[in-house]
């Protein structure tokens, strides 16, 4: 019965694990927490080719602005959106961006598994876009298992004085860390909520 909960535990820690909740950042720190959704939020994808520029305009505006983006008033933050929110194929006068989540992988993800939809909803978006884009080959640690097999023979005395022989044979599994080459990813969403 340990060892049935030691595992169910296990997979749970393993399997539990969601990149885009964990790398998740509100779009303005001290931002309030939207009500969770009941429901997964709608997911869509735009691609790199719009989203990579719309990134690279906001990071140039935000470095000509002399004021920092977190003391601009709300209607200087929608309008520095707007370009960023047609760039992701939504109306900018209906959806507020809620946050980001921003983080590379070597583990090729599927944003249609329902994990970006949980983690939307969690932040209380109703919806949210991502893109992603190659980034070349990188080298990662992967556990390969190796197996070994020991057997043999054992002498003792009994209590009687007697000579007693037994054999043994045993199986070991041990994880060696190998590094295999990867193709790596960058992924975005964004997080999208009414206005």
């Amino acid at each position: 019965m340990l060892r049935g909960a030691t595992l169910a535990l296990l997979l749970c820690l393993t399997g539990c694990a969601n990149p885009w909740r964990d790398a998740f950042a509100p779009a303005r720190p001290g931002a309030p927490t939207l009500e969770r959704l009941a429901g997964p939020a709608i997911v869509r994808e735009a691609p790199w080719e719009r989203v990579g520029p719309a990134l690279e305009r906001a990071r140039a505006a935000i470095a000509a602005d002399p004021q920092h983006p977190d003391d601009w008033p709300i209607e200087k933050r929608r309008a520095f959106d707007a370009p960023l929110l047609e760039a992701l194929r939504v109306n900018a006068a209906d959806f507020d961006i809620v946050g980001r989540s921003r983080f590379t992988s070597t583990t090729p993800l599927d944003p249609a598994d329902g994990s970006l939809a949980r983690a939307a909803a969690q932040r209380g978006a109703v919806m949210a876009v991502w893109s992603s884009r190659f980034l070349g080959r990188t080298e990662r640690l992967v556990s390969e298992p190796v197996h070994s097999y020991t057997s043999g023979t054992l002498s003792r005395r009994d209590r009687d004085g007697k000579r007693r022989t037994e054999t043994y044979s045993e199986t070991t599994t041990t994880y060696v860390p190998v590094k295999v080459q990867a193709d790596e990813r960058e992924y975005i969403a964004f997080f999208l909520a009414p206005r």
